[in-house]
């Protein structure tokens, strides 16, 4: 049972509908990129190759390449088979369980590093790879998804390892021994929760609160568009961003033309009014998710309430307070689970396709 829930983890990491794209003869190529979108997490999908199937190969050839080198890995830091092949499948689909009691926190350093590393692999656009893969090393390392990636979680695992080493662990432990786990146990936990892994080697619902904030913004930034992971994701969050300088910029400037770019294209206005589309869709489930799931008596404070729905939509798994890496959801009523489970489907398949299948007139359309 712990193989098969791990091995679902890697099935629908990447997406269930794109494996069906690659492995099935599907007619219609229009109709694939419907599919694409559904599965896609990400503010616009593109397809790799010409042909949509052949994308959906490609992704899952290098999806798979990876799970298998991460395993090796996994076994010669000192993991046994089971656990190095269950962890490496939860790594890869960001799916969060392990195979122990403790989650990571009894495997050695080295493994512990190796993950932080592999999480952060699997919640980069995997498009990326295929530019390595082409040898477009630069088109690769110029990507802005991934420079705002890696800042945010340097930046978060850098100002929690501090605020962590003085307020506990130079307390509890000292010296470069203490540094040393609070730098691991930061990183991990920055690495896991961004990537909405779920992982932890640590309970972080203890730790100060400047540091559970960050955890929380990383809930919502979540990882790259195109990668297995969950969350609003970078693209969106640098694209908002820039929308609002433009908008600023309109202001003071009001007969100025200066479109929007990403990733040096421009950044088309059916795009932005699906991203703006989606940030409503978004707030408007969080805040009817948190009022409903504050109804319940388990809830006993606003940590509890928005941190479980948090980490349920994002697709993260533990939260703070009683959902904390230590605790679960088993004491929420049946209406809260059933919010928690709606949640976390929407969060997994995208909004705007989701929803859409709540239109009766789409009931009539034929996809395949």
């Amino acid at each position: 049972m712990l193989f098969w829930r791990s091995f679902t983890h890697w099935l629908g990491g990447m997406g269930v509908l794109v494996l069906l794209l690659a492995i099935l003869p599907f007619s219609g190529g229009g109709n694939h990129m419907v599919i694409m979108k559904a599965e896609s997490p990400g503010p616009q999908v593109s397809k790799l190759v010409p042909r949509v199937r052949e994308t959906a190969i490609v992704l899952y050839g290098i999806y798979t390449v990876l799970t298998v080198i991460m395993i090796i890995t996994y076994l010669i830091s000192g993991m046994n088979f089971f656990d190095a092949v269950c962890i490496a499948f939860g790594t890869a689909g960001t799916g969060g369980f392990c195979v122990r009691n403790d989650g990571m926190a009894s495997y050695n350093n080295v493994s512990i590093v190796l993950a932080i590393f592999w999480m952060l692999v699997f919640g980069v656009n995997f498009n990326i790879y295929y530019l390595i893969l082409k040898r477009k090393w630069k088109d690769a390392l110029r990507s802005e998804e991934l420079r705002a990636y890696l800042s945010i979680f340097l930046t978060a695992a850098v100002i929690m390892t501090i605020v962590t080493f003085i307020s506990i662990y130079s307390k509890e432990i000292g010296g470069t021994k203490g540094f040393f786990l609070s730098l691991r146990d930061s990183a991990f936990t920055a690495a896991s929760i961004q990537t909405t892994t779920g992982f932890s080697t640590a309970d972080f619902s203890h730790w100060p609160i400047v540091c559970r904030w960050i955890i929380l913004l990383l809930m919502v930034f979540g990882a790259s568009a195109g990668s297995t992971g969950g969350g609003v994701k970078v693209a969106r969050i640098v694209l908002l961003l820039k929308e609002a300088k433009s908008e600023l910029h309109y202001l003071i400037h009001p007969n100025a033309v200066k479109p929007i770019k990403f990733e040096g294209k421009v950044v088309e206005k059916t795009v932005l009014r699906s991203l703006n589309s989606y940030v409503v869709i978004y707030l408007v489930i969080l805040i009817l998710s948190v009022f409903l799931v504050s109804l319940d008596p388990a809830s006993k404070d606003f940590e509890t309430a928005y941190s479980a729905v948090l980490a349920t939509y994002n697709n993260i798994g533990p939260g703070l307070s009683i959902v904390s890496p230590l605790l679960n959801y088993g004491s929420f009523n049946v209406l809260t689970k059933l919010v928690l489970i709606f949640d976390m489907i929407a969060g997994r398949l995208e909004l705007l396709p989701m929803l859409a299948l709540f239109n009766p007139t789409i009931w009539k359309r034929k996809f395949m």
